[in-house]
């Protein structure tokens, strides 16, 4: 089993810790990936030193100073003590990004297919854009306990 990083937006984080995302495409994965490793999630947070907690955008309570003033770090960035989600690869497979079924969709956080559209196209390069049917990595995965 090995441990490797993953970044995940806001939204998709929420839904994982709703348990309504349990599954994730790419674009492309390192040929390591297997089932059984570890994905540790990066997500967007705010860490001034250990003497305040670490908060994270995707979780920021509403009733709290606005999100917008306070000093948040890119996913990109974030060092893996400071992740609170570990995943476990359950299975990864090959498929063009058109022949994701509706079932797949409602795993990936998107009551609706047309709503997963959206979201892949905004995220993802031009070449990669859905009306291109790009071939991705399906990643499904379960959540573990911390």
């Amino acid at each position: 089993m090995k441990e490797h990083p993953i970044l995940f937006n806001p939204e998709m984080v929420q839904a994982i810790l709703e348990r309504k995302k349990t599954q994730t495409r790419r674009v492309s994965i390192p040929k390591s990936w297997e089932v059984g490793d570890r994905l540790w999630v990066r997500e967007t947070f705010s860490h001034r030193g250990e003497e305040f907690p670490t908060l994270y955008r995707a979780t920021y309570p509403f009733d709290l100073p606005p999100v917008d003033y306070l000093n948040w770090t890119a996913s990109i960035h974030m060092p893996r003590s400071l992740s609170r989600i570990t995943l476990e690869i359950i299975n990864v497979w090959e498929h063009r990004l058109g022949d994701i079924s509706e079932h797949d969709c409602v795993m990936e956080g998107f009551p609706m297919r047309m709503d997963f559209v959206r979201a892949w196209d905004k995220l993802v390069k031009p070449e990669y854009r859905w009306d291109r049917n790009p071939l991705v990595y399906a990643i499904s995965f379960m959540v573990l306990p911390q």
